[in-house]
């Protein structure tokens, strides 16, 4: 059981689109997927970021590296020459703990300029955060 949302996102300039989608599991909190997918004109699209919550192991299949907890996939070149799923390289995370955390980490990081627009409630800080 999982709540789906997605949003659509474009440069300063225009020249670029994107789609935002962030997924939740209703039950299980720690479980969530916020990405950031590019969308080509001609090869179609691809996942650029993904921000994950702890849902068990991940691995790395170029490095071999597993691990268990937050972590944030990327995009890598050498993945895409590999054939393997562009976005599968990860790195573990202490940046949030939370999806809310995340979402407000993500959008920091991707540099949006009107997130609290859309998310007001990402301007109040966690209580208890590190």
């Amino acid at each position: 059981m999982y709540k789906q949302s997605s949003l659509a996102l474009e440069s300063d300039d225009g020249q670029y689109k994107f789609n935002i989608f962030i997924n939740e599991h209703l039950q299980l909190l720690e479980i969530f997927s916020i990405g950031l997918v590019y969308l080509h004109d001609e090869s179609g699209s691809v996942i650029v970021l993904r921000y994950n919550g702890d849902h068990g192991m991940h691995k790395n299949q170029l490095t071999g590296e597993s691990f268990s907890g937050f972590h944030i996939h990327k995009l890598t070149e050498e993945a895409l020459k590999a054939g393997i799923k562009g976005e599968n390289y990860a790195e573990q995370t202490t940046k949030y703990a939370s999806v809310r955390e995340a979402l407000r980490v993500f959008f920091t990081d991707i540099h949006t300029i009107n997130t609290f627009d859309f998310f007001p409630e990402l301007q109040q800080g966690e209580l208890f955060n590190n």
